[in-house]
């Protein structure tokens, strides 16, 4: 199989190959636009392909702190909850919303939710829109 090294550019079809040979999904399977394959993106397509490090450790990790982490419990954690209070839309929490509540289900092995807790309606709107992650995975926050 073709090596391919972090920053090198390659053509959409040897990524489709690549896939196709690491998986069980053949190359006829992923046609078309690969945006599209992997869920779509908003906007304009994109106009290269590049391969980047797998390597996802956090050599310097962010500090993530929720306001509040609730557990149930029946003799251990059956689900977490991250709790965010919300007094205005921050697109920031987009992305990291969904870092909490992966972190804390790694960490407890068990189902995790977030609730967001706001006074204002148009805040509770925003905060309940369905987060996309890419490749069909959505994250829905509880608010």
């Amino acid at each position: 199989m073709a090596r391919f090294r972090a920053g090198a550019r390659v053509s959409v079809g040897g990524v489709l190959a690549v896939l196709a040979a690491v998986s069980s999904v053949s190359a006829a399977t992923i046609t078309g636009d690969p945006a599209a394959t992997c869920g779509g993106l908003a906007g304009a397509a994109p106009d290269q392909v590049r391969i980047d490090s797998a390597d996802l450790t956090d050599i310097q990790p962010a500090e993530y702190r929720a306001d509040l982490v609730i557990l149930l419990l029946h003799g251990s954690p059956v689900l977490g909850i991250v709790l965010e209070l919300q007094l205005s839309n921050d697109e920031d929490k987009r992305y990291v919303w969904p870092v909490y509540v992966v972190n804390l289900r790694a960490r407890i092995r068990c189902p995790v939710c977030l609730l967001v807790i706001t006074a204002e309606e148009n805040v509770a709107r925003w905060a309940g829109k369905v987060i996309e992650l890419g490749g069909g995975n959505r994250f829905v926050p509880w608010s």
